[in-house]
C-alpha cells in the first residue's frame, strides 16, 4: 500500500501505451528524420500538450521532461542559485532538495533559512514571509511527504514574488491528485515526479517553467544532442530543446501519456475523492488502537499519505512484518527526509507510511486493518 514512492498499480493504459510504442515506433525523436522518428516526436508533443492543459500551462514548450523529479529540481538550482544567494525552505524538505541546496552551500557559500510551521504542518504565511526578505528562492513542497499536509501554491507565490524572489514548487505528492494551475498562480518552477500519483512508469520527471521564465533565466547543467539546431556546437537557447539533453525515455513518456488520458477520463477531483474516501476509512480502523501514533495532517486539504508507528515495535520491523506475513507492502522508513523525522521527532527510526491510491480497494484497506489489530495484541 505504499504508492507514494513507486506506484505498484497502474492503469492498464499505461501498459498499452508502452507496448504500443515499443511495437510501432520504439526510436528516438527527430524533426528532420525518418517517418517513425516523427512519430516519436508526435508522441512526445502530445504528451508535452497534455501535461500543459493539465497544468494550465498556455504555452506548451514550457513543460521539459527530465530523468525524473530530482534531475528537474537539480536543473533549476544550480541554474538559478549564485555565489551567497539566501534560499528559503521548510521544515520537511526532501533530500532531493537538502542535498544539492547542501552543495550549493559548500561550493557557494548560499545562506539556508527554514520557515516555521503551523500545527497542520503547512508553512506559516507570516513567517516566509519575514524569511523570504531578501532571499534568491524560496523551494517549498505542494504536499508532505510523510505528514500529507498540503500548503496553498497562490499564497506563497504572491508572499514570494512581493519580497522579489523565485518560488520552486515540488508537486511529486500531489500532482494527478490534486489540481494546480501554473499560469493561474504564477509559480515561477514547477517540478513533478511521472511515477506517484500520475501513474507513469519509473525514469520520467517534469520540469514546467511559469509564464515569466525565460530561457536565459536559468544555466544549463548539460550540454549534448537536442532534437533542434543539430548544425550549431553550442546549446540552443530556447525552451524546452535547452533543457532536454540527449536521448529522453520514450517508453516511460508514453506511459505517462496513457495515464494522462485515464486521469483525464476519471477526472483529477474524482479521483482525490476516491483516494481521501479510502484513506479516511483505514484512518478509522486504525484509530480504534490505542498504541498508534499518527503523522497526519489536520488541515482541510491533504494527500493520500498517512504515517504511523506502532509502540513496542520499530518502524522497519512492522514494515517487514506487514510485508512476510500479510503481503501488505509499506515503508518503514526515513523516506529520504531526515529533515522532517527530526522535525517530527521519528529521527532517526522513521514512521510506517501507507499511501493507498483510486487503484486501492475497500477489501484491501480491510485487509491491512485486520493486519494490523492482529500485530497490535502481539507487541502490546
Amino acid at each position: 500500500m505504499d504508492n507514494a514512492s513507486s506506484t505498484h498499480t497502474k492503469p492498464e493504459e499505461v501498459y498499452n501505451a508502452v507496448n504500443d510504442f515499443m511495437k510501432t515506433v520504439a526510436v528516438r525523436s527527430s524533426r528532420y528524420s525518418h517517418s517513425l522518428s516523427l512519430k516519436s516526436m508526435e508522441m512526445i508533443t502530445q504528451t508535452r500538450n497534455k501535461i500543459a492543459k493539465m497544468f494550465n500551462v498556455k504555452d506548451p514548450s514550457r513543460v521539459i521532461f527530465t530523468n525524473n523529479c530530482t534531475t528537474a529540481i537539480n536543473t533549476v538550482l544550480y541554474g538559478v542559485i549564485n555565489d551567497d544567494d539566501k534560499v528559503v525552505i521548510s521544515s520537511l524538505e526532501h533530500n532531493s532538495i537538502m542535498r544539492p541546496l547542501g552543495r550549493l552551500y559548500i561550493d557557494k557559500n548560499i545562506k539556508i533559512v527554514e520557515t516555521e510551521h503551523t500545527n497542520t504542518y503547512t508553512i506559516d504565511l507570516f513567517d516566509l514571509y519575514k524569511k523570504s526578505l531578501g532571499a534568491e528562492m524560496v523551494i517549498v513542497s505542494h504536499g508532505d511527504n510523510i505528514t500529507g499536509a498540503v500548503n496553498n501554491i497562490t499564497d506563497m507565490v504572491d508572499i514570494t514574488h512581493k519580497n522579489g524572489a523565485y518560488i520552486l514548487v515540488d508537486a511529486s505528492q500531489t500532482a494527478g491528485l490534486i489540481n494546480i494551475d501554473v499560469d493561474g498562480s504564477g509559480v515561477d518552477f514547477l517540478v513533478l515526479s511521472g511515477n506517484k500519483n500520475l501513474f507513469a512508469p519509473h525514469g520520467v520527471g517534469i520540469l514546467i517553467l511559469g509564464k515569466d521564465i525565460q530561457s536565459k533565466d536559468i544555466r544549463t547543467m548539460m550540454q549534448g544532442r537536442t532534437d533542434a539546431l543539430a548544425e550549431f556546437e553550442i546549446e540552443p537557447d530556447i525552451i524546452p530543446d535547452k533543457f532536454e539533453i540527449g536521448t529522453l525515455n520514450y517508453l516511460s513518456i508514453a506511459g505517462l501519456q496513457g495515464a494522462l488520458k485515464w486521469i483525464e477520463t476519471k477526472g483529477i477531483d474524482s479521483i482525490y475523492y476516491r483516494t481521501e474516501t479510502i484513506k479516511n476509512k483505514l484512518l478509522e480502523g486504525l484509530k480504534v488502537l490505542n498504541n498508534i501514533t499518527f503523522y497526519h495532517t489536520l488541515g482541510d486539504l491533504s494527500t493520500n499519505i498517512l504515517s504511523i508507528n506502532m509502540k513496542n515495535i520499530a518502524a522497519i520491523d512492522l514494515a517487514t512484518l506487514l510485508d512476510k506475513k500479510y503481503g501488505i507492502i509499506v515503508d518503514g522508513t526515513l523516506q529520504s527526509n531526515p529533515r522532517a523525522h527530526k522535525y517530527l521527532n521519528t529521527y532517526p527510526t522513521g514512521v510506517v507510511r501507507f499511501s493507498p491510491n483510486a487503484y486501492t480497494t475497500f477489501n484491501e484497506v480491510d485487509a491491512v486493518i485486520d493486519a494490523m489489530k492482529e500485530i497490535s495484541n502481539r507487541v502490546k
